[in-house]
């Protein structure tokens, strides 16, 4: 009844040894799509930088893979995680400003200085370029495209 017990103890920690290599597999293969999904993100908030004051309507900047991945760029240098950090910080006060004129319907939205976004916005496109091509040998991902397997079996 002892080695029953061992040999069922063992392959527990097996188990659990092979699942933690395989989730950390996964997350080292994700680092590209991560970095191209916050790449997205800056190249969308910098063309709404370049029409906010054509707009009749502000439209609020992107945040949403800045906020999903945030906490995992620890691979990133700290340098660019900073520049990250300081340029969705300045969109998420933008964001606020352009929420609180559509709120109280006050004041005009082009009175909001989004050209301030310009400059760390760049920094932010310009690092995550460089790591993508530095780690892939490309500026942009190709497109993903379904395998056989993936088409068969609902995996994209």
């Amino acid at each position: 009844m002892g080695s029953g017990v061992l040999l069922v103890i063992f392959t527990i920690i097996v188990l659990v040894v092979i699942i933690a290599l395989w989730r950390g597999a996964g997350g080292v293969k994700n680092r590209p799509q991560l970095v191209q999904n916050l790449l997205w993100d800056v190249k969308l908030n910098q063309g709404l930088v370049e029409t906010f004051y054509l707009r009749e309507k502000p439209r609020k900047f992107a945040t949403t893979h800045w906020q999903a991945s945030k906490t995992m760029l620890g691979f990133l240098e700290e340098s660019l995680r900073s520049t990250l950090a300081e340029a969705f910080g300045m969109v998420e006060d933008s964001n606020q400003q352009i929420e609180t004129v559509k709120r109280d319907k006050s004041g005009d939205h082009r009175d909001i200085n989004v050209g301030k976004l310009n400059e760390p916005l760049a920094r932010s496109k310009q690092g995550l370029e460089d790591w993508l091509l530095e780690n892939t040998g490309h500026k942009e991902l190709p497109p993903k495209y379904p395998s056989l397997r993936g088409t068969l079996f609902g995996e994209w």
